[in-house]
């Protein structure tokens, strides 16, 4: 990623999706963890206007190696266009 946005500037008025996540829920076990969190893409339409794109939410399986967490798994269930 960090190769893919590199030298972009921020420009609000550019922007064309926004990715919102909310309600994260972390369970954790020992060296492995559980995830939810909700998410929201709001995109523009031709008028340049905000609208909400799709919802829904993610699905989370971690583990801990040698000291770092890491996704072990992600199941994202779209809710809604």
């Amino acid at each position: 990623l960090t190769k893919a946005f590199e030298g972009r500037v921020y420009d609000p008025a550019h922007i064309t999706n926004v990715h919102v996540m909310s309600n994260a829920t972390i369970t954790v076990q020992g060296d492995r963890g559980t995830g939810y969190s909700r998410y929201t893409v709001i995109s523009r339409n031709d008028k340049g206007e905000p609208f909400v794109r799709h919802l829904g939410h993610y699905e989370d399986e971690y583990i801990r190696e040698d000291g770092r967490w890491k996704f072990l798994s992600r199941v994202v269930r779209r809710e809604m266009p």
